[in-house]
């Protein structure tokens, strides 16, 4: 069934089983509610009546699955959902994706894992007093410097310069004689985490552990306020520096591309 304002601290109280894992559906509860133009969730209960699966629909964009049970409807719905809108992929951890074993082999076409860490502090004492918190001011800089290393977006000077004032996205940066060399960003936050994203260093300021410093005294502050940073990263060069500063492996996230022919991606 999809769910509404009236389910709103049931579905809490079950994503907040596993917080972390379910950033992106709690923060999206926060930002967007139940606006069924922008995202939809859909709930599933075991015999006894108790929410054990959400299905979450996020724009034309992602289905992400949370479950700690799974039912024939669970799965029903989710090959109803893949027939009947256009989206791209499927999003889950390692234990909803335990539990449905192969049941949505026939839709998904491949999947990629990376490893969810969360900041948990230890005793690594770095200097971040030159870290800065950047504005709205900066978001061209930041736009630019992420291009550099990720790819230029369309449109990202002024998504980046409504989220950084409206708050949706908080930016730490170091900079050198006023120039952004190294940034990082925290989005999707809850009560409880927020996703570090977009790290990375101008090219010719690399290896001189910026981001490194970056991402530590972002992660502290985000700390004070009862935030654990949640990251992702596929490399073990990734691995290493985050680990080093006190993130630790904490599950194995999917994501699944789906099986589309060109007809249905017009849907």
């Amino acid at each position: 069934m999809q769910l509404d304002e009236q389910h709103q601290a049931e579905l809490l109280r079950f994503l907040h089983t596993d917080p972390h894992i379910n950033l992106f559906l709690i923060g999206d509860i926060d930002l967007f509610g139940f606006d069924d133009t922008i995202q939809r969730y859909y709930g599933h209960y075991n015999a006894d009546g108790n929410l054990v699966g959400v299905i979450f629909r996020f724009r034309e964009e992602t289905m992400h699955l949370y479950a700690t049970q799974i039912s024939d409807t669970f799965i029903t719905q989710a090959y109803e959902l893949y027939e009947q809108e256009a989206f791209p992929r499927i999003m889950a951890g390692s234990k909803t994706m335990a539990l449905i074993g192969s049941r949505l082999d026939a839709i998904i076409g491949s999947k990629a894992a990376s490893t969810m860490a969360v900041y948990t502090p230890n005793n690594l004492e770095i200097d971040t007093s030159e870290v800065s918190v950047l504005t709205s001011a900066d978001a061209d800089a930041i736009v630019a410097l992420e291009s550099q290393s990720f790819g230029v977006r369309v449109g990202a000077h002024d998504h980046v310069r409504t989220e950084l004032h409206q708050g949706l996205r908080i930016s730490y940066g170091w900079k050198i004689e006023g120039k952004l060399v190294s940034v990082a960003t925290a989005t999707a936050m809850t009560s409880d985490s927020a996703m570090i994203i977009g790290v990375c260093t101008d090219r010719d300021y690399m290896k001189q552990g910026f981001a490194t410093k970056v991402v530590k005294r972002m992660s502290d502050e985000l700390l004070k306020q009862g935030k654990q940073g949640v990251l992702f990263y596929t490399n073990p060069a990734a691995a290493s520096i985050y680990e080093r500063l006190g993130y630790e492996p904490y599950d194995t996230y999917y994501m699944c591309e789906l099986k589309r022919s060109a007809s249905h991606a017009k849907k």
